[in-house]
């Protein structure tokens, strides 16, 4: 897998250079975004479709979160998608947070190889005939040369890291603004004033307070706690600390997040912070909150992650009102942490929707 990777690859070599071009021209730049955007935006009105359906049940939000991201990265990889949500069988984020472990990798790439095996095969079939394709990441590893297991574990690496932190983050912000009601009318309100008749529309660009939110929630709940580990490539010293060559480095982004020398009322869920700030996501040098990393190995799906979060929380919030099940108060919500390699809620949040409109 590390010799077809964008994440796991030990060093900045060549091939990981090639094969990081490769995926920032058709997944993770602006342009490859823009082009795909009408599609991941249908995506998300879908999730509003089913969670209509849904209306006055419980529902586990992050199970339909992950299956609209799974759309949404799938038909940017492979110009199709793998879950059909109105079946209301499909696969979970806790099944594919085992990617990440040794262990598990090997049945998981086993169970989700059936998901787009044949879309390979008839990808390769059609450039053989000279039909006209979608330009696409699959289109681009085929025409540089890649074999069928370096693409499906090129793929597999995207789907995971474009779908369980993402997912875990959508459902931590959902989280805060279900305890924050103050927060969730502020929201609501910037997002009516920017929706041009349909919530597809909206310029999430053009949102402040919304981007506001998804900063404080990526500082009190980072999906990754410590990010993607780094090597020392020399022996140095920082700060009269001693470090080996080859040592692995590693951010706590959690403690950033909560450190009291920093952040006024840390544990306290204040987007407000982010409008009297010039803390960025995007090359932020400022490094008291790098939730996506910092420098060239910084995560490569920025982009892509902020455009899925701010379009599903947009949805979520405009549409819909969202009650905690009987018997429980935002103050019983249980916020308690569980630690793999994505940080998200030991208690899976359930909640149940009422639409707005």
């Amino acid at each position: 897998m590390e010799q077809s990777s964008v994440l796991a690859a030990k060093e900045c070599n060549e091939s990981w250079k090639y094969i990081r071009g490769i995926c920032h021209n058709r997944l993770f730049s602006m342009k490859a975004i823009k082009l795909r955007n009408e599609v991941s935006a249908t995506k998300v009105m879908e999730m509003g479709d089913y969670l209509r359906g849904k209306e006055g049940k419980v529902v586990r939000l992050r199970d339909i979160v992950f299956a609209t991201l799974a759309n949404s990265m799938s038909n940017m990889m492979v110009s199709t998608d793998i879950v059909d949500l109105e079946r209301d069988l499909f696969p979970t984020l806790d099944g594919l947070l085992g990617f990440w472990e040794r262990r598990k990798a090997t049945k998981l790439h086993q169970e989700f190889k059936s998901l787009w095996g044949e879309v390979i095969e008839e990808r390769r079939e059609a450039k053989c005939a000279g039909e006209e394709l979608s330009q696409d990441l699959l289109d681009a590893l085929i025409d540089n040369g890649f074999c069928n297991d370096d693409i499906h574990a090129l793929l597999m690496e995207m789907l995971a890291a474009g779908t369980s932190t993402t997912c875990a983050a959508i459902e931590w912000l959902m989280a805060e603004l279900v305890k924050n009601q103050g927060v969730v009318h502020k929201l609501r309100h910037e997002i009516e004033s920017m929706v041009d008749g349909d919530i597809k529309n909206a310029s999430l660009c053009h949102m402040p307070y919304l981007q506001a939110c998804l900063k404080e929630a990526l500082r009190l709940h980072p999906p990754t706690l410590f990010g993607i580990p780094r090597r020392a490539l020399e022996t140095c010293t920082v700060n009269d600390y001693f470090v080996p060559k080859d040592s692995v480095i590693l951010i706590n982004n959690w403690a950033l997040g909560r450190d009291t020398t920093i952040w006024d009322e840390p544990l306290k869920f204040k987007p407000k912070r982010f409008l009297e700030s010039k803390i960025e996501l995007k090359e932020n040098l400022q490094f008291e909150f790098i939730p996506f990393g910092a420098g060239r190995r910084a995560c490569p799906g920025l982009n892509v992650s902020t455009t899925h979060v701010q379009g599903i929380v947009a949805l979520l919030v405009h549409c819909f009102d969202w009650f905690l099940p009987e018997g429980i108060s935002p103050d019983d919500l249980n916020m308690t942490e569980k630690f793999e390699t994505t940080v998200y809620m030991k208690e899976p949040l359930s909640l149940i929707p009422r639409s707005r409109t």
